[in-house]
């Protein structure tokens, strides 16, 4: 429906933990209580509070992983419920506490899919990604 975030996967505000889809934006425990310094974003563009640390994609170009989350609707949910969900979410992340917030937990809100159709054109295209990658690779369904 709308809004995708980013997590950043790779770090978040100086903790380490090991990469995967659930990181949480204020850092993962590794049980080992470790701070990391931060080598590099897995984001396609440096991030905000984070402009000293270099991207994958500055030494692999091309290269961009980031975890997102969204919300949506089942089909057949009234445009008008659709909209005003889309308006109500849409003020509070644009909040300047609440964007604040989001930053420091290492979440970015994506400016091109804050709209219904933004998100639906937002998942197109990271399926199209995925899909073409897996097959790439010979990744099969089982």
């Amino acid at each position: 429906m709308l809004l995708p975030c980013y997590q950043n996967p790779g770090f978040a505000r100086g903790r380490f933990g090991p990469a995967s889809s659930s990181i949480a934006g204020n850092g993962l425990s590794t049980g080992l209580n470790v701070r990391a310094q931060p080598v590099a974003a897995s984001t396609a563009t440096r991030l905000p509070g984070w402009e000293d640390v270099p991207t994958i994609a500055e030494t692999v170009p091309g290269f961009e992983f980031v975890g997102w989350f969204g919300v949506v609707a089942p089909s057949g949910t009234p445009a008008e419920a659709v909209q005003r969900f889309a308006r109500e979410t849409g003020s509070i992340l644009r909040d300047p506490e609440v964007v604040q917030r989001l930053h420091d937990l290492g979440t970015y809100t994506v400016e091109s899919a804050q709209t219904p159709e933004g998100f639906a054109d937002y998942m197109r295209t990271e399926r199209m990604y995925w899909e073409k990658l897996l097959k790439e690779i010979g990744v099969e369904p089982e």
